[in-house]
C-alpha cells in the first residue's frame, strides 16, 4: 500500500457482509487401568485443529503481515498489509498444528470399603481463538478503512454531518486522498488458545436408605437382598485451573 493512496469517488455503498469459515476436525483416545482393587489411574489424549478463519470471497480479507528483519522493530518497519490469498502465508494466518491435549487422571479408594476415595486429574485443552477479537478484520483495507477528516485536511474538504455513507468520497468522478487509516492486526503466527487445569477432590459417600426384601417361588427355593443407597459429598480440598494463550491482536496506528 502506497503512503498516500487515492481514492476513485465512483464507488458504490460498501458490502459489510462475510461468510467466514473454518475446517476443524478432532481426535480422542482414553482409556482406564485398575493398577490395584484400590487405584484406578484414567490416561489419555485429544487432538484438534482449529483452520485458519476464511471468507467465501478471500480477496475482502487483508493483514499486517511481518517483514524480514533480525528485531521485531526490524519486522514490523519491513511488514506490509496484503489480501490474504496472496500473503507470504496464503491466509489470514498461519494453520497451528501440534495442538496436543493430553489427560490424566486418579481414584485411590482410602479404606478400601468403596465410600472415601481422593479423586484427581491434570489436563490440557484447547478451543477455537475469541471470534470476537479475529472478525475485526474486517475493518481493514481494502474493502473498510475507518478514516480521521479533521477541518483543514489538503485536498478534502471540511467535513460536515451528513447521511450518506460514501461522504467526503462521494461523487461521479475523480478521485480524493485517502487519509490515514487503522489497521487490526492479527498476529500471522498466533496460536490457538489453550487452557491447562488441576484439580484434587475428596469424596466421601455416607448411607442415605437401606431396604430389604424376601421373595419365596413355588418350588421352595427363596431369597434375600439387602439395597444400600449412599450419597457421595465432595469436599474439594484443592482446585487449580491456569489459562494460557498468546496476544490475539495489535492495533497498528496508521497505513
Amino acid at each position: 500500500m502506497s503512503p498516500a493512496p487515492s481514492y476513485d469517488v465512483d464507488q458504490s455503498s460498501p458490502s459489510f457482509a462475510r461468510s467466514y469459515r473454518y475446517q476443524d476436525w478432532g481426535v480422542y483416545l482414553e482409556d482406564s487401568f485398575r493398577v490395584t482393587p484400590r487405584f484406578t489411574f484414567n490416561y489419555g489424549f485429544r487432538y484438534e485443529y482449529f483452520g485458519v478463519q476464511h471468507n467465501d470471497n478471500q480477496r475482502l480479507d487483508s493483514n499486517f503481515y511481518y517483514g524480514a528483519g533480525s528485531t521485531y522493530y526490524d519486522r514490523v518497519r519491513n511488514g506490509s498489509v496484503q489480501l490474504a490469498p496472496n500473503s507470504p502465508v496464503g491466509g489470514l494466518w498461519n494453520p497451528n498444528y501440534g495442538t496436543i491435549a493430553p489427560r490424566i487422571g486418579f481414584a485411590y479408594d482410602i479404606f478400601g470399603d468403596g465410600k472415601t476415595s481422593i479423586r484427581g486429574g491434570y489436563g490440557m485443552s484447547y478451543e477455537r481463538n475469541f471470534g470476537n477479537v479475529t472478525f475485526n478484520v474486517i475493518q481493514n483495507p481494502p474493502s473498510y478503512a475507518s478514516v480521521q477528516i479533521p477541518a483543514g485536511t489538503p485536498g478534502v474538504a471540511p467535513p460536515v454531518v451528513t447521511t450518506d455513507n460514501l461522504r467526503p468520497f462521494a461523487g461521479t468522478s475523480g478521485t480524493v486522498l485517502l487519509r490515514p487509516s487503522s489497521l487490526r492486526h492479527v498476529d500471522q503466527n498466533i496460536a490457538t488458545a489453550q487452557t491447562q487445569f488441576v484439580s484434587l477432590a475428596l469424596v466421601r459417600g455416607t448411607l442415605t436408605r437401606q431396604s430389604a426384601s424376601h421373595s419365596h417361588s413355588p418350588s421352595g427355593s427363596s431369597s434375600n437382598s439387602v439395597r444400600k443407597d449412599l450419597t457421595f459429598l465432595t469436599t474439594t480440598a484443592f482446585i487449580s485451573c491456569r489459562q494460557t494463550s498468546t496476544p490475539l491482536t495489535s492495533r497498528l496506528g496508521t497505513l
